[in-house]
C-alpha cells in the first residue's frame, strides 16, 4: 500500500511539474503555436460579369505543364458548391458566393511562376489570360511558428 501511495505521489508531482508556467529565456518571448497546417498555392476566381454560372472547359498552362478539365456543373443550392479535380495539382469548386453571383474557384496546389488560362466553349477559346503571381507568406500559427506557406489569389471577371 505504501508503494502505491509513493508511486501516486511521484506521478502527481511529475504531472504538476508539466503544468507549471514556462519561463522564456532572457531576452526572448515565449511563443505558443497551434497545429494548423497550410499548403502553398495559387487561386483564381473566375466570375461572369452578369453573375451567371461559368460553363467552360479550362486549359491551364502551369509553367509549361498543360492540363485540360471541365468546370463542374452547379445544380440546385449546395452551400459549399460542387468540386472536381483538374489534373494532379489543381481543384475547381463552383459555388454561389452571394445571392445571384457564382464563381469557379481554381486552386493550384503549387507555386507556378506563370499561369495561362484558356476558357473553351465547344473546343474554341472564348477568353485567354496570363497571370504572373506574386505570392505572400502566410503563417496560420503565428509568425514564429511552422508552417510558413506562400499564397496568391486573384479574381478574373469575364
Amino acid at each position: 500500500m505504501t508503494y502505491r501511495i509513493v508511486s501516486f505521489a511521484t506521478l502527481l508531482l511529475l504531472f504538476l511539474g508539466q503544468l507549471t508556467a514556462q519561463e522564456p529565456e532572457k531576452g526572448q518571448a515565449l511563443d505558443t503555436c497551434t497545429l494548423l497546417g497550410c499548403i502553398s498555392s495559387a487561386a483564381i476566381s473566375i466570375q461572369l460579369a452578369n453573375g451567371g454560372t461559368p460553363k467552360y472547359d479550362l486549359k491551364l498552362d502551369l509553367d509549361g505543364q498543360f492540363v485540360t478539365c471541365t468546370l463542374p456543373e452547379l445544380s440546385g443550392h449546395l452551400p459549399f458548391g460542387v468540386g472536381a479535380s483538374c489534373g494532379s495539382t489543381a481543384n475547381i469548386n463552383v459555388r454561389e458566393v452571394s445571392p445571384g453571383k457564382v464563381e469557379a474557384l481554381i486552386v493550384i496546389h503549387a507555386m507556378p511562376k506563370r499561369i495561362a488560362i484558356s476558357l473553351l466553349a465547344a473546343g474554341h477559346a472564348v477568353a485567354d489570360r496570363v497571370f504572373v503571381p506574386t505570392y505572400a507568406e502566410h503563417s496560420p500559427n503565428g509568425p514564429n511558428c511552422e508552417p510558413h506557406c506562400r499564397f496568391w489569389r486573384t479574381t478574373w471577371v469575364i
